[in-house]
């Protein structure tokens, strides 16, 4: 077969896997009216019981971080035990990002996967919510003033006529968490003197930020805390009984510090109702001193309930598509038992019209106001999406039809060949299994050692001591590449290389040096001044790395402070530029200049570089793994096609040992910002994460296209071809299965943008104007 017709069908393979995204995640209906009072529902309750409503958003706000020992806010502790507060763990549905959760949030509707992937679209305006019923839409229409201050996705889902007064904060640009709530900070102050406002929203950033760089529990962690429980006593001191002060996550974090996925410390975050109108003698006291595994501190409730409890509270119409029920513990305690059950009616009322327009209601048992609600509610949130069948299809046929094209037009039918097919359809049948997706990397890695010790095996000319040395040491490669990160998402270990290594500063970067000479030790047969530049890049990275860590990292580097010589954040957005700017140049002088015996080398080890910037400081000596992998595999005495077949193979586990896994929680968003300004756009940013995510996977690529880059072509034609189709057609048998939104989804994300990024454009395209 051409090449041109292998890229041909490459192309046909992702148009497939995109047209059936396009069908599996369609938009949600809703109800486009917005909600109104009748004239009898105008007269039954005259008086809110608040005027004024304060907001103040902490992203990533797990629960433990507010009610655990270990929290640093004191100040809410307090309140809390003056019986000013009301407390509770707020369950968020997934995906745990910010701009689903802000949509359930503001409009009580249940969110789509698809809104996880509109939340780093900047530039999209296909989430708006300016037209659409909300909490902030029944206040402007109200015509109560709204003053807004914080994360910029506000004003990407409302524009800014929502807004009185409003400045909007990057939510990407997570290496930054003291500037960020600065930024909001300041118009604390000038809000209380004017008093001018109906509501106040707060969208403090740094908590979250400080969770992407360093985890959940660096010393900044508990400074954060403490920053931002001032800011509350704050507000609290300088508000009237007439005014709620509301405080509360919009989903919480992993241990790591992300989220995106579905698990409980990503899902249960903290939620506390503040004013001098409560008086109320708690069950509990603050903090609590016994962790709570599950997260699950105070009462549970859905974050979605918040929505009709606040219109309750400031007497305006629900949302029509709220899906939340009244929190009924706020209603006994500040309202009569008559409007207490004026507003369950007006709830029951809506939801009532909200399930007879969405799902089949015929099932519903009537019973007590809150019972009744509450089924209304889980049937409303279990109702399944409308997927776009007619696409599906379409693109399932289109997918099963290719199998047969891609193994007639590639006709090679050898041992090589029929092992790439068993292959596929070993990796088919297990996506139908949501276990073997969760713990993918352990596929990978028994198929790689299974194919490794059996092309061994098949060799019968390994009789010398070196060819076993050599051997042995390509199973040591793959096991400490297993060995260094935890790479699933139903078993986590601690016995890891990364953990070490975190404990064990100078053996890092004396790794990350090691790394570094052994990269400049593949520029072989390159001119001096690519020696040079090598060199220059080696020096830079060092440097670079060294001062990015020392200033966003929780890593203790007090003894390499005199190597440190800025922690200006501009002057490393320079540095990493340079860098850039000089990798440009050395790929070019390597493509041109270069004697062709060493032009694809160099150029590897150029590209290496780059990779090496995008990579965390943990996992950067992996690289070093990596490269004696190659070495070995050149080296041996197994065929060409042998080894492409296993650095296929190496790609894909690859991108598991890095510590990735088919969850977005686990999506690094740190280094997606090297070199990047707070003026950035985000095609940009969107590359450089998707470079930092897929870096050891783009090193495999490039490897196997420079060795043959047509049966690379061929062989990932072959591997795709059978294993999406099995792939479809387990997403689609899986759409009503439980994990179809926590397992099946992220997964179809993850496979769509490998076959566009890393099959298309690493594996097609590069190779073309690199080699």
């Amino acid at each position: 077969m051409t090449t041109f017709k292998l890229i041909i069908l490459h192309v046909l393979q992702v148009f497939t896997i995109a047209l059936f995204c396009v069908g599996y995640f369609p938009r949600k209906p809703i109800l486009n009216d917005i909600a109104t009072f009748s004239t009898n529902e105008m007269t039954n309750i005259n008086n809110p019981v608040f005027d004024k409503l304060i907001i103040v958003m902490i992203d990533a706000l797990r629960s433990d971080f507010l009610y655990d020992e270990k929290s640093n806010f004191k100040n809410l502790h307090e309140i809390y035990n003056q019986g000013h507060a009301m407390g509770f763990t707020a369950y968020a549905n997934p995906p745990t990002v910010t701009l689903p959760r802000l949509k359930g949030i503001l409009t009580g509707s249940t969110p789509i996967f698809l809104d996880a992937i509109l939340n780093v679209a900047e530039g999209d305006d296909s989430s708006n919510l300016k037209d659409h019923d909300s909490i902030l839409k029944q206040f402007h229409l109200a015509n109560k003033k709204i003053n807004f201050y914080g994360d910029d996705t506000w004003i990407k889902l409302f524009g800014t006529d929502m807004f009185d007064d409003y400045e909007g904060t990057s939510s990407f640009f997570v290496k930054d968490y003291t500037e960020v709530d600065n930024n909001v900070t300041r118009h604390i102050e000038p809000n209380l003197i004017n008093n001018n406002w109906d509501v106040l929203i707060l969208h403090y950033l740094g908590l979250d930020h400080i969770g992407h760089a360093m985890g959940s529990s660096p010393p900044e962690m508990n400074m954060k805390q403490a920053e931002l429980d001032n800011i509350i006593k704050k507000l609290y001191d300088k508000s009237d009984e007439n005014t709620l002060l509301l405080v509360l996550g919009d989903h919480g974090m992993t241990n790591s510090g992300n989220h995106g996925g579905s698990t409980d410390s990503e899902t249960h975050a903290g939620m506390c109702f503040i004013s001098k109108k409560f008086e109320i003698k708690q069950s509990h006291h603050l903090p609590i001193e016994n962790e709570q595994e599950n997260f699950k501190y105070l009462k549970v409730i859905q974050q979605v309930d918040l929505v009709p409890t606040l219109m309750s509270l400031f007497n305006l119409p629900i949302p029509k598509n709220n899906v939340g029920v009244l929190i009924e513990d706020i209603l006994d305690v500040l309202m009569s038992n008559s409007n207490k059950k004026t507003f369950l009616q007006r709830n029951k009322k809506q939801l009532d019209e909200l399930i007879n327009s969405s799902v089949d209601s015929q099932d519903i048992i009537e019973k007590s106001d809150i019972q009744h609600m509450k089924l209304l509610q889980k049937q409303l949130m279990d109702s399944s999406t409308n997927y776009n069948y007619s696409l599906i299809y379409c693109s399932m046929g289109l997918a099963f039809v290719m199998i047969p094209c891609v193994i007639l037009y590639t006709k090679e039918f050898n041992f090589q060949y029929i092992g790439v097919v068993i292959l596929s359809i070993i990796l088919g049948i297990s996506s139908f299994a949501t276990s073997f997706i969760e713990e993918e990397h352990k596929v990978w890695y028994w198929l790689m050692v299974f194919i490794l010790v059996s092309s061994i095996i098949m060799l019968k000319s390994i009789v010398e001591l070196k060819d076993i040395i050599l051997n042995l040491g390509l199973l040591s490669c793959l096991r400490i590449m297993k060995s260094w990160n935890n790479s699933g998402q139903k078993f986590f270990y601690y016995d890891l290389i990364s953990n070490f290594l975190k404990n064990n500063e100078k053996i890092c970067w004396g790794l990350f040096l090691f790394t570094l000479v052994m990269s400049l030790v593949m520029i072989r047969k390159g001119s001096l001044l690519e020696i040079a530049i090598a060199t220059y890049l080696s020096w830079s990275l060092f440097i670079y790395k060294l001062n990015w860590e020392s200033k966003n990292s929780s890593l203790d580097l007090s003894w390499m402070n005199k190597y440190s010589l800025s922690e200006d954040g501009d002057k490393l957005t320079y540095s990493a530029k340079k860098i850039f700017a000089t990798l440009a140049v050395a790929i070019f002088l390597a493509k041109f200049l270069t004697r062709n015996t060493g032009k694809i080398a160099n150029q590897m080890s150029f590209v290496t570089y780059f990779l090496i910037i995008q990579s965390s400081i943990i996992n950067i000596p992996m690289f070093s793994v990596f490269m004696i992998t190659e070495k070995l595999l050149n080296n041996s005495k197994l065929n060409e096609k042998t080894i492409i077949i296993l650095e296929i193979m190496l790609e894909h586990a690859s991108f598991f040992f890095f510590g990735n896994t088919n969850s977005i929680a686990t999506i690094d968003l740190i280094n997606a910002y090297n070199g990047v300004s707070k003026n950035y756009k985000i095609e940009v940013v969107g590359l450089l994460m998707l470079c930092s995510t897929f870096a050891p996977s783009i090193y495999f690529s490039l490897h196997q296209s420079k060795r043959n880059y047509k049966r690379t072509l061929q062989y990932s034609l072959v591997l795709n071809g059978i294993w999406s189709a099995l792939f479809l057609l387990s997403c689609f048998i899986g759409r009503y299965h439980l994990f179809v939104w926590s397992v099946f989804s992220p997964k179809l994300c993850y496979y769509l943008a490998w076959n566009f990024f890393m099959n298309l454009i690493i594996k097609v395209i590069i190779p073309l104007i690199l080699f």
